[in-house]
């Protein structure tokens, strides 16, 4: 169970290698703005997040006798703020998806040095929405998909990908470096495990 929950921690970091395709695309792509967004970002992040697990911690409390507190129970509470937020919920996913092709085309795009056309961005988009409803109907256990995709790419960008830059810049190989990169096998190993989990036993 704790390599299933590992491997679905490493997926929040699936999206990171967006970075670079997005920051081709600023204006002034410096090191002292990226820094600054950065910061920013994680700090509005941490408020909202708090904000939100606090007033759901709440609005839980006075259902604990009803229901078992597990991650997808808010989603059966009866109650108007609920339900508000459920409509809120697909509003924000229906207008993510098309925004979330964007960066996927884009890196498509630079990998393969395909043209950028109509038919490509027609062909382009329709395979990236049919691959994401073929995941959705495959998987009938959220947790394993979470678990199957931070345990493959999400620690190959989390670990992997940044070892492996790491030691091609590196000049000299020193004791820090032979723990930076033991530490990110152990990160890969043990993700890959957890991908294996979730899709053996889902639960």
């Amino acid at each position: 169970m704790q390599f299933q929950g590992f491997a679905s921690v490493m997926f929040c970091y699936v999206n990171h290698q967006l970075v670079f395709p997005i920051g081709n695309t600023l204006a002034r792509p410096q090191k002292n703005r990226f820094y600054k967004i950065f910061i920013r970002v994680h700090v509005v992040e941490a408020i909202v997040y708090s904000i939100l697990g606090f007033f759901a911690y709440f609005l839980l409390v006075e259902h604990d006798d009803q229901y078992q507190i597990q991650p997808m129970v808010i989603t059966s509470i009866k109650t108007l703020p609920v339900n508000i937020g459920k409509i809120l919920m697909v509003i924000a996913l229906f207008i993510a998806v098309p925004l979330n092709l964007f960066p996927a085309r884009e890196c498509i795009y630079t990998a393969f040095s395909i043209e950028r056309n109509n038919r490509n961005h027609i062909i382009l988009s329709f395979g990236l929405a049919a691959s994401s409803c073929l995941v959705a109907i495959s998987f009938q256990h959220v947790n394993s998909y979470f678990g199957l995709l931070g345990g493959t790419a999400g620690v190959l960008m989390a670990g992997g990908l940044p070892a492996l830059c790491y030691a091609r810049v590196s000049d000299k190989a020193r004791r820090r470096d032979f723990f930076f990169l033991l530490l990110s096998l152990i990160i890969v190993i043990i993700g890959f495990i957890g991908a294996i989990l979730s899709l053996v036993d889902p639960a």
